[in-house]
């Protein structure tokens, strides 16, 4: 059951974080748009937080569907979501951290950048279930 929930969560969900990722490895190592823009990197994390927001969202659908995870309910759904997100937000700042620190890249800019770039992270993924919640109502009402 975990298996079949993972798999479509990852087939209908998954190519928003994966896109994120390749265009920033693309963004990054082939053009060095970082360098060359550094507000680049504002877009990015708001683009982030909207995918892996999206991936999330999906996969706890997926999971009160298929009986992995309880019944839809909108409120516990929003916190999953947002807290999920978080995580992924954090995880990606630890992740540049180590990076920087033990595989010698230079991808994690001050203290003010790195907050920055979690709350960018945070409301991408809060825009994103904004947007989710609004158009559900919407097509309820429909």
């Amino acid at each position: 059951m975990f298996a079949t929930w993972l798999f479509s969560a990852l087939r209908q969900a998954g190519w928003a974080p994966a896109s994120v990722y390749v265009v920033h490895v693309v963004a990054a190592r082939g053009f060095r748009a970082y360098q060359r823009f550094p507000q680049f990197d504002v877009p990015m994390h708001l683009l982030g937080g909207v995918a892996i927001a999206y991936f999330f969202h999906t996969a706890a659908l997926n999971g009160a569907r298929l009986g992995c995870l309880a019944p839809y309910h909108r409120l516990t759904h929003l916190i999953l979501v947002f807290g999920l997100t978080c995580a992924a937000a954090l995880g990606w700042e630890f992740w540049e951290f180590l990076s920087d620190r033990y595989l010698g890249s230079h991808s994690l800019g001050d203290r003010n950048d790195t907050l920055l770039d979690l709350l960018l992270g945070v409301l991408g993924g809060v825009s994103f279930l904004i947007a989710a919640t609004w158009l559900g109502n919407r097509d309820r009402r429909s």
